[in-house]
């Protein structure tokens, strides 16, 4: 009994050590997907989108610091980050043989990823967005010869568009609105993907075909010739650079918020956008919300634009008031539909990015714009005049600093360079102003004597016309001690004087009041 127990504790020690022989030469894996959910899907494996962010994570960056791509693959704690894997096998995916041939990094971890079955298990990342979701569910769990490497030259598997990306929701139920009832297909509020119905397809290809995005059969078809439109159609409005960024190619939020805006034209004309004009005449079609907008109005997107009135003055406007950044140059682009969002936000039109007329430019926007830009124009008509005022005063504010300056010379100027015993008049003036400043507390009597020499000697020595008071011009009135007194005597005159720039200070405090308004 005992050496069957010693067996075993090795049998048992040995299996627990499978994994690092694997990992060295190849083992048989459970293999699963995973993928990265996105608002507005039409279904969630966990039931919400922020359920199935807690599972799955949010998309941007794996547990090794490294950004979430296709090809990552999620893998027990046993094995170091950027392991590579080679899988090539046939598998089985809904009946259909594949020639599965992939490349990964194992890059990332998981809360549900562990090697405590009979086989270990890894995770490969699908991509994002429900037509991914489809994907993991479609790929089920295989059972896979796995081998690992160290060879960098062949790059991680890009893509998974060979496997069927549709799927019924897993959880056997319609998503619902508060009132219990499906939604009928609203193409500015809803996604679109190769699950989508043929019809709702065909609206969103309509709708693209309208900005000259789209132009292909309109044959309900969600391809590569969709996809790269609606590329297209982000990159061009600024959505998106290049096709490796997130939501690129994928009928999004923002997608659909600027292809609205693009046809605001147009969509005066339906009922989708009734929610924002709730100050304007009743429309001409009935509100109803569960309506989709009449998307067969034969409207070019120069006729939209036309019915936006002139681009430029509204590019003007709304870079007057400081919402647009950029050069006018009559171009209705994403640049111009923020900025209208901006202005939308900071008037309370809208609360945020997905409300019904966010970046649109409507009856209501139109007509805050209108008060706004007049409210603009008469502030900038008041602070021209209150410049030309301002300027007015600063000239004669200017014209009297001269002017006291120059009589500061001039007095300094009459005062002779005295001899101990002069007598002059000039010299009573100098003593006055010597006792003003306090050098000197003596009565002042036009004669220049030891006392006067003395406190014209602490003067300069203030002034540093003097290096110290035993200088040879310590109490020699030079030309440089007329020049520095005058200075100092109008730099005094100046920080007393309030009287002469209260005019300027109150026209400046007008004009800064004006312009944070």
């Amino acid at each position: 009994m005992r050496r069957i127990s010693s067996l075993l504790a090795l049998l048992a020690l040995c299996v627990q050590f499978i994994p690092t022989i694997a990992h060295a030469e190849g083992w048989y894996y459970l293999v699963s997907a995973y993928y990265s959910p996105l608002e507005w899907q039409d279904f969630y494996l966990h039931g919400s989108y922020a359920d199935e962010v807690k599972m799955n994570g949010a998309g941007k960056t794996t547990a090794s610091g490294q950004p979430v791509r296709i090809g990552a693959i999620a893998a027990p704690r046993e094995w170091p980050y950027n392991t590579r894997v080679h899988i090539k096998q046939n598998i089985t995916i809904k009946w259909v043989t594949y020639d599965f041939d992939f490349h990964g990094t194992i890059l990332d971890r998981g809360g549900a990823i562990h090697s405590a079955s009979k086989l270990p298990r890894l995770d490969i990342y699908m991509g994002k967005w429900q037509e991914w979701l489809c994907r993991a569910i479609n790929f089920g769990v295989q059972t896979v010869y796995v081998e690992f490497d160290n060879n960098t030259s062949i790059p991680d598997t890009s893509s998974f568009d060979n496997m069927p990306g549709n799927c019924s929701n897993p959880n056997h139920e319609t998503v619902p609105l508060a009132s219990g009832i499906k939604q009928p297909f609203d193409p500015f509020t809803m996604p679109i993907w190769s699950g989508s119905a043929v019809e709702d397809i065909k609206t969103v290809q309509k709708l693209l075909a309208r900005v000259n995005a789209y132009t292909w059969p309109i044959n309900g078809l969600y391809n590569e010739a969709l996809t790269d439109a609606v590329f297209r159609f982000q990159q061009a409005n600024g959505i998106v650079k290049q096709k490796t960024d997130d939501g690129a190619g994928t009928y999004g939020p923002k997608t659909r918020a600027m292809l609205k805006a693009l046809l605001s034209g147009e969509l005066n004309k339906t009922t989708n956008t009734t929610a924002v004009n709730t100050n304007t005449t009743t429309p001409e079609t009935p509100s109803n919300t569960n309506t989709t907008p009449d998307i067969t109005t034969n409207l070019t997107p120069e006729q939209n634009t036309n019915e936006l009135g002139d681009v430029r003055e509204l590019q003007t406007q709304l870079k007057d008031l400081g919402y647009f950044k950029y050069d006018v140059d009559g171009i209705y682009n994403k640049r111009l539909v923020d900025a209208l969002y901006g202005f939308q936000l900071a008037k309370n039109i809208v609360t945020g990015e997905e409300d019904p007329g966010a970046g649109y430019y409507g009856p209501v926007t139109k007509s805050a714009l209108a008060e706004s830009y007049a409210s603009y124009t008469a502030r900038k008509s008041e602070i021209a005049n209150l410049e030309v005022a301002l300027s007015e005063a600063q000239a004669t504010l200017n014209t009297l600093r001269d002017k006291k300056k120059l009589e500061f010379i001039n007095m300094m100027k009459k005062i002779p360079t005295a001899k101990i015993g002069q007598v002059h008049p000039e010299i009573r003036t100098l003593q006055k102003k010597l006792k003003e400043l306090g050098y000197m507390d003596h009565k002042d009597t036009a004669i220049f004597g030891e006392i006067t020499k003395a406190a014209l000697a602490k003067y300069q020595f203030d002034l540093k016309v003097i290096d110290s008071l035993s200088s040879q011009y310590a109490g020699v009135l030079g030309n440089q001690t007329r020049e520095a007194i005058a200075i100092d005597l109008y730099n005094r005159w100046l920080a007393a004087d309030t009287a002469s720039v209260t005019e300027v200070d109150r026209i400046k405090a007008e004009i800064e009041a004006l312009k944070k308004v």
